[in-house]
């Protein structure tokens, strides 16, 4: 992976070296005014190692309590043989940074088989707070993106990989307002 100017202003903003079981060490408090963290690529690139045999893996790196709000960072790479289901989230707002690949991502539209996800599961838990998932989108529009792009996810867009071009993977910063997403 080629660190970029880019990824590393997103993490200065956001992230801490810590993995997945690190959040699992209990509520952490806001940051003193002025405190910057940093997640290093060596971690970046260990989380993506460590799951490259999985279809499908969205792993948190550090989701940080700025106050009012939290903010987090997380891993997220799929190939073309995993399930690429349909989710919104009512709370969370995500940025996608492109590390790696391209693929079609389709947003907007409605999840015509929608289904909330279960409150105690890890999809709410830990990486998206309240959600709906399904199968697929109809109405939505349609983009190719590719390493290097930025996609921006406001709440309650419902978003979809229709097609993957190979694997893809891609830094996703979690906006949470209402400090849904448990960090312990």
């Amino acid at each position: 992976m080629k660190a970029t100017a880019a990824l590393a202003f997103v993490f200065v903003l956001v992230a801490a070296p810590a993995l997945a079981p690190a959040l699992a060490q209990g509520v952490r408090p806001p940051q003193p005014r002025g405190t910057a963290v940093v997640v290093r690529k060596e971690v970046l690139d260990s989380m993506v190692q460590s799951t490259a045999g999985s279809a499908v893996s969205d792993q948190p790196v550090r989701m940080v309590d700025v106050g009012s709000y939290q903010v987090g960072a997380g891993i997220v790479h799929r190939s073309p043989t995993g399930a690429q289901g349909a989710i919104e989230h009512s709370k969370i707002s995500e940025v996608y940074y492109m590390m790696e690949g391209a693929g079609v991502l389709v947003t907007g539209g409605t999840i015509p088989d929608g289904r909330a996800a279960a409150p105690e599961s890890p999809v709410v838990t830990v990486l998206n707070g309240p959600s709906t998932m399904g199968s697929s989108i109809a109405g939505g529009e349609s983009r190719r993106v590719a390493a290097g792009d930025v996609v921006i996810i406001p709440p309650n867009t419902p978003h979809f990989w229709s097609r993957l071009e190979g694997k893809i993977v891609y830094l996703v910063v979690r906006v949470d307002p209402e400090k849904v997403i448990r960090t312990k």
